[in-house]
């Protein structure tokens, strides 16, 4: 389980990398964490995971989830730091 929570976290920093403009970024935020998310998807399926794992797969899934929260933030800052110095030179 871990294993696939670590893989989701790198794809979604690889595809955070690649991200050219603020409304592609918006439309991974959806997709990498919204309700349809993989990462919802493996909290909703906690029920499938023994109870003593429970807190464990809990705590992996909101730590991965937070991280890439935390990734889309900084991005989405720089996009609009980015937006922002360019309309000020064209004034």
């Amino acid at each position: 389980m871990k294993e696939k929570i670590e893989e989701i976290r790198k794809s979604a920093n690889e595809a955070i990398e690649k991200i050219v403009d603020l409304q592609e970024l918006q439309e991974l935020k959806v997709r990498l964490l919204g309700k349809k998310s993989e990462l919802s998807g493996l909290l909703k399926g906690l029920g499938a995971v023994c109870p003593e794992e429970r807190p464990k797969v809990g705590a992996w899934v909101n730590e991965a989830r937070t991280g890439i929260e935390e990734r889309i933030n900084e991005a989405e800052k720089i996009f609009k730091e980015k937006a922002m110095a360019a309309k000020l030179e064209k004034e």
